[in-house]
């Protein structure tokens, strides 16, 4: 779990997560377009919840905050956890 090559595949798997999640919620509730949010809603808490520890370790290593939320965001702790390990220091 030491290589930038690991934790680059798992970001890229956090991005089909998302797709994943927006096409279960359309599957699962088609004639509902808010129930169909739940599972990308869902997904997107939990990856809010992450932004303390994210910010924490973004402003340690001098990062814009909007590129650490972003990044978040986007990929969860498959960003910051290999950014807090210095395996990225992006």
């Amino acid at each position: 779990m030491n290589s930038k090559k690991v934790w680059n595949f798992l970001m890229i798997q956090a991005l089909v997560l998302w797709v994943a999640v927006i096409i279960l919620g359309n599957y699962l509730f088609p004639e509902d377009r808010f129930k169909s949010l739940i599972p990308f809603l869902l997904v997107f808490g939990l990856h809010v919840v992450e932004l303390p520890i994210a910010c924490k370790i973004g402003m340690g290593r001098k990062l814009p905050i909007t590129r650490t939320i972003i990044k978040t965001l986007l990929f969860g702790f498959t960003w910051w956890l290999p950014l807090k390990k210095e395996i990225i220091h992006k």
